[in-house]
């Protein structure tokens, strides 16, 4: 893998992710969370790519009230994960799979063998998250998804609130899920690339 010790959300993480082809906030578009099954998204997720390729721009999500509550809130989030583990929490930058065509934003590094991802939710979600103790399985294609990227054992899931408790739960590497996501990340990327071939045949690239 290649780590990039970039500030998430910079002009300089933007461009790295720019140069990857799929990442793994979007592998729920690969991969299906429940069932593992090949995402009916994907045709829909390569024509994105496509586009983004046309225009020579991200079409990356905008943003809207709950991520910019998640971009505010998430360094208090990781200062409440260290103390209530005791451990260091370093910077996840953007970590590029040895292959080149994936890669993942962790929230940031534990230890030698674990990742820390915090999902920053408003009141009722949060109380929804206290009391599901699979509420991480909404996130399991990126949350593998970031463990194949940067060969890690483990990813402490957090649901974080100010005010309340946090909600933390460690998901082990899924050698099972992750052979099925290198299996669907592979279709992607050849879809893909059948889909430009077609389009410069037409004369569009």
């Amino acid at each position: 893998m290649q780590l990039l010790n970039l500030e998430q959300g910079s002009a300089e993480w933007y461009e790295a992710r720019k140069n990857v082809m799929f990442t793994a906030s979007e592998f729920d578009n690969i991969i299906t969370a429940k069932t593992g099954k090949k995402s009916a998204s994907i045709n829909k997720l390569t024509n994105k790519k496509l586009a983004e390729l046309l225009l020579n721009k991200s079409l990356g999500f905008a943003g809207n009230a709950a991520t910019e509550r998640g971009n505010e809130l998430e360094p208090d989030a990781i200062d409440c994960y260290a103390i209530a583990k005791d451990t260091e929490v370093l910077n996840g930058g953007f970590v590029i799979a040895d292959d080149g065509f994936y890669g993942a934003s962790p929230d940031g590094f534990v230890g030698k063998d674990g990742l820390l991802e915090v999902k920053s939710v408003f009141d009722e979600s949060h109380v929804a998250n206290m009391l599901n103790e699979e509420a991480y399985l909404d996130y399991y294609p990126q949350l593998q998804g970031q463990l194949l990227c940067t060969g890690r054992k483990w990813v402490d899931w957090m649901s974080y609130h100010p005010e309340l408790p946090p909600v933390i739960i460690r998901v082990e590497r899924d050698e099972k899920f992750i052979i099925k996501l290198r299996w669907y990340l592979r279709a992607a990327k050849k879809l893909l690339e059948t889909k430009k071939q077609k389009l410069k045949t037409m004369g569009y690239l």
